[in-house]
């Protein structure tokens, strides 16, 4: 049984009624005592017990009202008019049909404070106790109680239970008609609150109607909507300043397009045109319902970066000025250091044999002194590279091939370019590659950047252990992974790796190394490639970086023949190769011209494009180094000249340049390509190679992929 009604609060009404039915109880049994002291009637101890269990249970409900049990307090009063029924009719069956109708006074007395449930199950019970006080209404009245107690008293006792049930009905019509009241009040209360909310949230809608309106006709950028239909609903004054009316934005094929993404992806971005030469940026965003999902429409945002594309032009271009400035005069100096730490190992340190402390510890001093510079010089022109990538890959100027490639090899060629690291930290590189991986198609020389940025990576930060780099094929690809056992990286930081400029670790403690730059810049290559760079680590256990190349699995096309006219063999006899340097900055036709000749090269000199056409054609020399920018001709210029020429078609051609274009020179027969600055071993171990090839086949080997 429920103790407390969920309706109503006022309980006063209540407690009111069962004072009343406690008082005219205690009354009751009070005149029935009397009758039966009176007349002896003996037989109306039964229903002075009754009268007293009236009493009993209407204080005990009057004290359950009192402590709000309202269900309880219901009850237990409903239920000596159960009771006195039962015993009035057990008595004097004649006046069944009195105590019958007072019958309808638990259901009216249930109803303004008790639930329905309550109610119903009140109800019930009073029409059970009526079915069953029937047949003891069908006999006939004892003799006694009209032999013992006169008439009058009867009468007199049906007078007082009336007066006192008419009292009892005016305080319940009095308590509805309170509670009726207060009802109406409250509901007039309650419509008047409604009314005032309702117009306060219209004018609170309406306020931040205008606002957002205000705010989407006054943003720079254009706004357009369209409905599920794909007709344009809205444009704001930026919109209509870049396309015009309603009717013409509807006609614009990229409009369409984006509006018809798949609905798996939220948002769609792409250039378009804005007429007179200006370009937008695009971005299309589905609107759907948010608990259905079912689309309502498209909202466009276009931006005009006309400015910001011409920032980021100016900005490459100035990079790739202020870079070539620099990789200049920087091949230079890294060049002549080299040259001349060589020569000081080769000649004053053995000319001076066993030198005194102090020559000794000069000696010494200088040896480190100059391993600094070249070691500053080539970090410096790392950075210089990492700052071009970036610029040309941001600007979209990178010249991409698409080729077949072979990953073991290309993993092979990036652990021989980076095996001196490992052996001078004394560090293992153990290499597993899966031999059944198959063939991708991409840029080769990119991917080997990628390669030789994660293995550079894994023994940087590893001091103690091991890397490990395998290759396996995948369902989806072909996944290279690169394992160390360093220091580890705190999952926090994972999100850090792949931006630019960042550097991960304590900055407090540990000193950053490289520009932050080759993760993102690896990156940019692999999602070109249509893969996905990944990286996994625990912090004290060490790193795996891993990325995954869409397999292709197409055969390697056999290298055609070599198709070039053969230079005509007229050109003397030589003791030593002749190398021609082609190069508009003198330092550096020094300083190549050093190393060459160091290298058992004669060598002569050009200081443009047209010096060097004109002595291409009267030295027919063995091997040409060719600059790029030159002032006159450029070196690509030059070479298509020379392949022109049946005379000397057949010349290798090393190019060597601080302008990038590997692909460009393929396509122009360049034999090498070699990025400034050069390391001067490299340098000849190309040359030496190309004329090696040209001594077996009279023709040097296809232009291959660009040594880096």
């Amino acid at each position: 049984m429920n103790g407390t009604s969920t309706v109503g609060s006022d309980l006063r009404p209540l407690r009111q009624f069962v004072a009343l039915d406690l008082v005219a109880a205690i009354a009751g049994l009070f005149v029935t005592a009397v009758v039966l002291v009176t007349y002896d009637a003996g037989w109306l101890w039964p229903l002075l017990a009754g009268c007293g269990g009236s009493v009993i249970l209407l204080a005990a409900g009057y004290v359950a009202a009192g402590r709000g049990q309202v269900d309880l307090a219901v009850y237990l009063v409903v239920s000596t008019f159960w009771l006195m029924l039962v015993m009035t009719t057990t008595m004097v069956p004649s006046i069944f049909g009195g105590f019958a109708v007072l019958m309808v006074w638990p259901v009216l007395l249930a109803v303004p404070h008790v639930t329905r449930t309550t109610l119903r199950s009140i109800a019930v019970v009073t029409a059970t106790v009526s079915g069953l006080t029937i047949p003891l209404a069908l006999r006939t009245n004892s003799p006694r109680v009209t032999s013992d107690v006169p008439g009058w008293v009867f009468d007199s006792v049906f007078i007082v239970v009336g007066v006192v049930f008419v009292g009892l009905s005016l305080n319940q019509v009095w308590a509805y008609s309170g509670r009726l009241t207060g009802a109406l009040a409250d509901l007039r209360a309650a419509n008047f609150a409604l009314v005032r909310s309702e117009r306060e949230l219209e004018a609170r809608v309406a306020a931040r109607t205008a606002e957002l309106a205000a705010v989407i006709d006054n943003i720079a950028d254009g706004l357009i909507t369209l409905d599920a239909n794909g007709a344009v609903t809205r444009l704001n004054p930026a919109a209509q300043r870049m396309f015009g009316s309603d009717s013409t934005v509807g006609t614009l094929a990229w409009l369409s397009e984006l509006s018809e993404h798949d609905a798996d992806t939220p948002a769609v971005a792409d250039d378009i045109p804005l007429g007179e030469g200006r370009v937008g940026r695009a971005v299309a965003t589905r609107i759907t319902d948010a608990s259905g999902g079912q689309r309502r429409g498209t909202v466009v945002m276009v931006s005009d970066v006309t400015t910001a594309r011409e920032v980021d032009r100016m900005k490459t271009d100035f990079i790739s000025t202020v870079s070539h400035e620099l990789r200049t005069p920087l091949t230079s100096v890294l060049g002549f250091v080299k040259l001349i730490r060589r020569r000081f190992e080769e000649r004053i340190v053995p000319a001076l044999g066993d030198a005194e402390p102090a020559t000794a510890k000069a000696l010494a001093q200088v040896r480190n002194d100059l391993g600094i510079i070249v070691s500053e010089g080539e970090r410096l022109a790392r950075l210089i590279n990492d700052l071009l990538d970036i610029a040309k890959i941001e600007a979209g100027r990178v010249e991409w091939r698409d080729e077949p490639v072979l990953v073991n090899e290309v993993v092979s060629q990036a652990v021989a370019g980076t095996r001196s690291l490992f052996e001078a930290r004394r560090l293992p590189l153990h290499v597993d590659l899966d031999p059944g991986v198959g063939v991708v198609r991409g840029d080769p020389h990119r991917i080997v950047q990628v390669v030789v940025n994660l293995l550079s990576n894994a023994c940087k930060f590893t001091e103690r252990g091991h890397v490990t780099i395998t290759t396996r094929e995948q369902h989806d690809g072909v996944t290279v992974s690169v394992t160390d056992t360093g220091p580890g990286i705190h999952p926090d930081d994972f999100p850090r790796l792949f931006e630019r400029f960042k550097q991960v670790g304590d900055t407090l403690t540990d000193k950053p190394t490289g520009t932050g730059l080759g993760l993102p810049i690896c990156k940019e290559i692999i999602d070109h490639h249509g893969g996905r760079l990944t990286v996994d680590s625990r912090v004290g256990e060490g790193s795996t970086f891993a990325f995954t190349l869409p397999g292709r699995r197409r055969p390697v096309p056999a290298d055609g023949p070599d198709t070039r006219p053969r230079a005509v063999q007229s050109r003397d006899r030589r003791l030593r190769p002749l190398v021609l340097v082609v190069d508009d900055d003198e330092s550096h036709r020094v300083l190549l011209r050093a190393e060459l000749e160091m290298a058992g090269f004669d060598v002569e000199q050009a200081a443009n494009g047209t010096a060097a056409l004109e002595a291409t054609r009267r030295l027919l020399p063995d091997v040409i180094t060719l600059d790029v920018v030159m002032p006159d001709i450029d070196g690509f210029a030059v070479a298509h000249e020379l392949r022109r020429d049946a005379r000397t078609a057949t010349i290798p051609i090393v190019m060597i340049t601080i302008a990038d274009g590997p692909e460009r020179a393929a396509r122009a027969g360049i034999d090498r390509y070699m990025a400034k600055p050069v390391e001067a071993a490299r340098l000849v171990g190309e040359v030496r190679s190309l004329l090696a090839t040209r001594s077996i086949t009279g023709t040097p080997t296809p232009p291959s992929s660009p040594a880096t």
